[in-house]
Formats: structure tokens, sequence, C-alpha cells
């Protein structure tokens, strides 16, 4: 039932730095379609670097960059796209990744639905926005991570998981509809991440930094 998803794409601390490196692309230039990606993460360096910690600004900037290979449409729908995504990214980040995610969605939406239409494109791209928060597709997410984890190595378990077993994980993870990070964390102790092997030593540094986050520091 559930499946695993690619985070190559965001993988490349190299693309961040050279997408940086570039914040000199003139606002008022006409960009063609294929510059939407490197546009918009400039933009969202320029302009929200000053306040984010740097783990945050790099988890951000990541989930951006995987977020725009899934905005292929016209109109972006942005709880699709994001569903999508998180749901691509899925155990290649450790829980808090979503922490941080979840914690920064209202500014990430207004982010691009101010950013978007205002791109100098021949056709504009625009957003609609289907939802407030992102809290139970977090929630969803991380209760499938915690099974696709657990049986990561038994495949015949995992494809027996129910809709129903991951919507009761789903409800324990929260309380008052918020997500309770200590009752994350409490979950994720029995399933720890796993540090990928192929990674780069950025990207290595970058999830560390996110494994150490505790679930005070994320309330």
């Amino acid at each position: 039932m559930v499946k695993q998803g690619s985070f190559a794409s965001v993988s490349s601390v190299k693309q961040l730095r050279q997408f940086k490196q570039r914040t000199k692309l003139a606002e008022s230039q006409a960009i063609q379609p294929e510059q939407i990606k490197e546009f918009l993460v400039v933009r969202y360096h320029l302009t929200q670097n000053a306040r984010l910690a740097p783990v945050t600004k790099e988890t951000m900037q990541r989930f951006l960059m995987a977020w725009l290979d899934n905005a292929t449409a016209q109109t972006w729908a942005l709880t699709t796209i994001t569903q999508q995504t998180l749901g691509q990214i899925a155990t290649q980040v450790p829980w808090q990744f979503y922490a941080l995610v979840n914690s920064e969605w209202r500014r990430f939406q207004k982010f691009l639905q101010k950013e978007v239409p205002a791109m100098p494109l021949a056709t504009r791209r625009m957003v609609t926005a289907e939802a407030e928060t992102i809290t139970a597709l977090v929630a969803q997410q991380l209760a499938l991570n915690w099974f696709l984890t657990m049986y990561a190595t038994i495949p015949d378990r995992l494809a027996a998981v129910t809709e129903q077993q991951v919507a009761d994980l789903q409800q324990s993870l929260l309380s008052d509809d918020q997500i309770n990070w200590q009752n994350v964390a409490t979950v994720y102790s029995t399933a720890p991440f796993v540090m990928p092997t192929d990674a780069d030593e950025g990207t290595v540094t970058w999830l560390q930094t996110l494994t150490d986050l505790t679930a005070d520091q994320l309330k």
C-alpha cells in the first residue's frame, strides 16, 4: 500500500549553491519556463534568508526545489502538489524535516501566492490554495513513513499495511488538531532515521543537524 519516493533532486547541495550564487538575476528580465525553478529559489533566498535559522533555511530551500519539480501545470494546486512532494520525499529525511516544513507553511504559502503570479513570464502561472494548513498532510505522511521505515526490509508486511492502520497512527500524532511533536518523537524512537550511504558531505551535515533537533526545540 505505501510506497517510497525519490528525493534525488533535493539532495544536491551544489545545485543550491549555484542558485545562491546567481542572485543577480534581474527581476524585470523576462524568463523562460525552464528558468522558473531557479528564479523562485533565488527569490526565496532573497526574501526569506535573513529571518531563517540555517537549518530551517536549507530545509525550506530543499523542500521548495522538490516542490517546484512537481509544479508543471499552468495553475499550481498548492495542496495537491504539496501532498505529492511529501510522498516523494517520504523517509529520505528524518521526522524533524516535516516539523520545520509544517512550522514554515503559512510563510511558504504566502511566498508562492505572491511570487508565482509576479514572475516575468510570457504566460503567467497561478497558485490555488485549497487549505490554510498542511497539518493533516504532514501527520499522514509521518504515519506512512513510520510503516515504510519499520517494514523496509519486510515487503510482505509493508504490503499488508491497511489504510485504517495508517489513519490510527496518524490520529495518535495529533492533539487538538495540531501535531504533537513529542508524540512523534516517541513513535519514531522505535524507527530511527537511517543516514543514506550515498549522500554528499553537505547533505549528511544537514540531515545530522535535523536529527539532533528535539521535540522541545520544535514546539
